[in-house]
């Protein structure tokens, strides 16, 4: 619908923003508004950024055993709305998170309705028995080596 992208454009115009948000940004999950195209039809993202280890959470057990990747899942275009699920090997949504994600989704240039998985398989079977999960970092030295 061309007058919630046109609102949309007049609210982020007056903030000087990008984006816009339901909520605060630093937690596992947000909710953002934003302008862009999908096979060059502009379109008003519905987007829900969310950390992996939130999506592994709300999997069932079967699911769980298969691990997840990060990914983009795309719904068709309606009414000139596109919603967009997008799940990150990050610990938190922040502002930061929130605007490479923009860049990515405006700049990838066959994305599509449907889902886009990449990088690595992850488990978080220690996180959700209370436990921190293990430091990324691997095999860091601070020797410079």
């Amino acid at each position: 619908m061309a007058d919630a992208r046109e609102s949309l454009r007049k609210r982020l115009k007056a903030t000087g923003r990008s984006f816009e948000t339901d909520g605060p940004l630093g937690g596992e999950c947000a909710r953002i508004r934003f302008l862009g195209t999908l096979r060059r039809q502009e379109v008003l993202w519905q987007a829900t950024l969310m950390t992996l280890a939130h999506h592994y959470r709300r999997l069932s057990p079967a699911d769980r055993e298969q691990g997840v990747r990060q990914f983009i899942d795309v719904e068709p275009v309606r009414d000139g709305q596109a919603h967009i699920s997008i799940g990150l090997n990050l610990s938190r949504i922040d502002e930061t998170a929130v605007r490479k994600t923009l860049i990515m989704v405006r700049q990838w240039k066959r994305l599509g309705p449907g889902r886009h998985e990449y990088g690595a398989t992850h488990h978080f079977g220690a996180a959700l028995a209370g436990q921190a999960p293990p430091d990324p970092i691997v095999n860091r030295r601070d020797d410079g080596v």
